[in-house]
C-alpha cells in the first residue's frame, strides 16, 4: 500500500521530534541562567547598604541644595561616584564608601560574592533568544500542519506517524507555551524591577548590563581602596621604625 503521508514528510518529522527536547532544553537553560539574577537583583541587603551610605555621602556633600535632601538616585549615578576625587587624586568618592563599609559592614564589600550569577551567567542577547524562541514556535506550527495534513488523507494500517507526531505536538506545544509565558513574566517582572531602580526606558539585557558595568567598576575600586591601605601601613611601618632608631 501507498502511504497517505509523503515519505519525505515523515522523516523531517520524526528528525525535528528527536531534535526538539535539546533545543527548547538549551532555551530552558538561558532562560534559568537569567531568572537568578533578576531574583538577586530585587533581594540584596548588601546592595542596599551601599545604596544607603552612598545616598547619604551625597547629600551630605550637596547639603544646602535641592539635591542634598534627595531619597534616593538613578542606577546609572553608581558610575558616576568614582568621578569625584580627593584633593590629593589618590581617593575617590566610591572609594572613600567602601573604605567606610570596610570598617562598618565588610560584607557589604564582596558584593561580587553575593551577585555572583549575574556575573557567571551566560551573557544572553534579547534578540537572539527571542529569535530562537519564534524558531521552534514557527517549526511547531509547520509540525501541526503537517499532522493536520495526514488527518485528512487515507489512513494507512500499522502506520504509526499520526499518534506519534499528534502526542509529540501537545506536548511539545503545552512545553513552549509554558516557557514563552515563563519568558513574558520574567520580561515584565524585569521592566518593573528596573523601575523601581529608576530605569523606565531598558529591556532586561540592558538592566543585566548595567549590573555588570556597576559590579565592574565596584570590584576595581575594591582594589584600589586595598592597595591604597597596604601601601598606607606600609609607610606606618617605615615610620615607625625610624621613629625607633632615633629614640
Amino acid at each position: 500500500p501507498i502511504p497517505c503521508v509523503p515519505w519525505q514528510s515523515q522523516t523531517s518529522g520524526q528528525i525535528f521530534k528527536m531534535g526538539f527536547h535539546e533545543v527548547l532544553q538549551a532555551e530552558k537553560s538561558v532562560l534559568t541562567n537569567s531568572l537568578l539574577p533578576s531574583r538577586l537583583s530585587g533581594f540584596n541587603p548588601p546592595f542596599h547598604n551601599i545604596c544607603d551610605i552612598l545616598l547619604y555621602v551625597g547629600n551630605y556633600l550637596n547639603f544646602g541644595n535641592r539635591k542634598g535632601d534627595a531619597f534616593g538616585f538613578a542606577f546609572e549615578s553608581f558610575l558616576n561616584f568614582s568621578g569625584t576625587r580627593s584633593n590629593d587624586g589618590k581617593y575617590n568618592l566610591l572609594m572613600y564608601c567602601i573604605r567606610r563599609l570596610m570598617e562598618t559592614e565588610p560584607d557589604c564589600v564582596n558584593i561580587s560574592v553575593h551577585m555572583r550569577p549575574i556575573r557567571d551567567c551566560i551573557k544572553v542577547e534579547k534578540e537572539t533568544f527571542e529569535d530562537a524562541l519564534k524558531h521552534i514556535e514557527e517549526s511547531l506550527a509547520n509540525v501541526k500542519k503537517k499532522v493536520d495534513k495526514a488527518k485528512k488523507g487515507k489512513q494507512v494500517d500499522g502506520d504509526k506517524f499520526l499518534p506519534i507526531m499528534g502526542e509529540f505536538y501537545s506536548k511539545a506545544k503545552a512545553e513552549c507555551d509554558r516557557m514563552k509565558k515563563k519568558y513574558d513574566t520574567f520580561g515584565k517582572q524585569c521592566k518593573e524591577l528596573a523601575t523601581s531602580y529608576g530605569l523606565k526606558k531598558v529591556n532586561w539585557e540592558e538592566f543585566f548590563n548595567l549590573w555588570r558595568a556597576f559590579l565592574e567598576e565596584w570590584d576595581k575600586n575594591v582594589d584600589k581602596t586595598k592597595k591604597l591601605i597596604k601601601a598606607e601601613k606600609k609607610k606606618k611601618y617605615r615610620l615607625r621604625g625610624r621613629s625607633s632608631e632615633t629614640a
